[in-house]
């Protein structure tokens, strides 16, 4: 878990530092990890976004991945007091929380 925790977290420094090739990034995901820490990323950086706030997740599970070699982590996650942010006009997106 503390391995998916800073997956996670590279992610959201990847979004920050506007890149892919961030070294936590390519060290805690291999394969279908790898390709959706990319995949996430590169949205935000195509939207010309960034992150705000704090994100919390819970409810973590985890099972053997089909390659035998990790760990898939599934969690659910609220995101009430965390926001996209426009990284030109600095105004920061925010939507009414749902389920």
């Amino acid at each position: 878990m503390d391995d998916a925790a800073i997956f996670l977290r590279a992610n959201y420094r990847g979004v920050d530092q506007r890149s892919v090739e961030d070294a936590t990034v390519t060290t805690y995901a291999i394969g279908d990890g790898l390709h959706y820490a990319d995949t996430q990323i590169n949205a935000w950086i195509d939207g010309d976004w960034t992150a705000t706030g704090t994100p919390r997740h819970y409810d973590a599970t985890t099972r053997s991945a089909p390659n035998g070699k990790s760990v898939e982590v599934a969690f659910c996650a609220v995101s009430g007091k965390f926001f996209s942010k426009e990284t030109k006009s600095k105004k920061t997106l925010k939507t009414e929380p749902s389920i």
